[in-house]
């Protein structure tokens, strides 16, 4: 499964997003997280707020029709992918 992820702009980050995302793939197997690349296909994104703002929740791609916000850092463990 490729998944894709989106960081919100940082201005008011509320946990450290990236180390959470690394958690996450490390728990996930046969998962490839990598950046958004608005040129490539995604099964998901990821789209990784780092406050209860989610200015990013209405960013969309044409190569993903699924995706998952995330605004705290607890979300990603509980994540079901």
């Amino acid at each position: 499964m490729r998944i894709g992820v989106k960081y919100c702009g940082g201005c008011n980050p509320g946990y450290d997003r990236k180390a959470a995302i690394e958690k996450l793939e490390s728990r996930l197997s046969g998962c490839r997280i990598e950046p958004v690349s608005e040129k490539e296909e995604y099964d998901k994104i990821l789209l990784v707020c780092g406050c209860m703002r989610t200015c990013i929740r209405n960013y969309r791609i044409s190569g993903c029709r699924e995706y998952i916000v995330l605004q705290k850092e607890k979300e990603f463990d509980d994540i079901d992918i």
